[in-house]
């Protein structure tokens, strides 16, 4: 089912295995955006930039009262802001062992700061960021980027189980004409007098 597929949980919470950096990330360094980080933590997200709808990894360590067992972490846009009535979408991260890790799913939509707190969509451009409250001592600056285009009609998933289809069929061809071939050998001719 495919809707189902696009049904995530905003801010699903990884295990503690989760927290190693990918060996992926590891060597690409473009591939994440470490953020402002103050003695106590930093934060860090995974790609730096994705389209709406794209799951991306933000982790890092500290960044809370310590001795919390969570984080209270905000996904902010350009008309929002961290504070009362800041706006944004919240994400609330377990800790263990003072890091936290979470795959977050970019939103359509956020809600605005101030009084309106109307819902504001998501377009790309910079102005984006992830922040960890108290008062933003842990943030990284997002991009959203547009979403990839679509496969190309020869690159479609039909097309390609179409092929697929057709090889099998070939092989299943193949195997038909050499076990006929087997079985003609197999059979004595007689010989008439």
């Amino acid at each position: 089912m495919r809707g189902a597929a696009l049904v995530l949980v905003l801010g699903v919470a990884m295990p503690p295995s989760a927290f190693a950096e990918p060996a992926a990330v590891r060597s690409s360094a473009s591939a994440c955006a470490g953020g402002r980080s103050t003695t106590d933590g930093s934060i860090t997200v995974c790609p730096a930039a994705a389209p709406v709808g794209a799951v991306v990894r933000v982790f890092g360590r500290g960044c809370h009262t310590p001795g919390s067992r969570t984080v209270l972490a905000v996904f902010l846009g350009p008309r929002a802001w961290v504070g009362s009535a800041g706006g944004g979408v919240s994400i609330d991260i377990p800790v263990v062992q003072d890091r936290f890790s979470v795959a977050f799913r970019i939103p359509a939509t956020y809600q605005a700061g101030g009084d309106t707190r109307r819902l504001v969509p998501v377009v790309p451009g910079s102005g984006y960021a992830f922040a960890v409250y108290p008062a933003a001592e842990c943030l990284v600056d997002f991009t959203v980027v547009d979403a990839a285009p679509p496969l190309a009609s020869t690159g479609s998933p039909v097309v390609l189980l179409g092929w697929i289809a057709l090889g099998l069929t070939m092989i299943g061809v193949v195997v038909l004409w050499c076990e006929r071939r087997s079985l003609r050998r197999s059979i004595p001719r007689s010989t008439a007098v």
